[in-house]
């Protein structure tokens, strides 16, 4: 594979637990994942709402 044909991923993992295991992304399938949170798309628990930083609290158009 030449460096013009690899793929960029992205590595995600517990930061306490830096041996555990990591989730890969693809650099599209991030930003994908990103925008889902954004757009408040997923059923995320409300104890797991309160972990979400400015970057990731649901945007609205109006």
């Amino acid at each position: 594979m030449t460096d013009d044909e690899q793929i960029r991923v992205i590595a995600v993992r517990d930061s306490k637990d830096p041996d555990g295991p990591k989730l890969f992304f693809t650099a599209e399938a991030w930003m994908t994942l990103l925008e889902t949170i954004k757009a408040g798309e997923l059923d995320l628990p409300e104890h797991m709402r309160s972990y979400l930083d400015e970057r990731f609290k649901k945007t609205g158009t109006g």
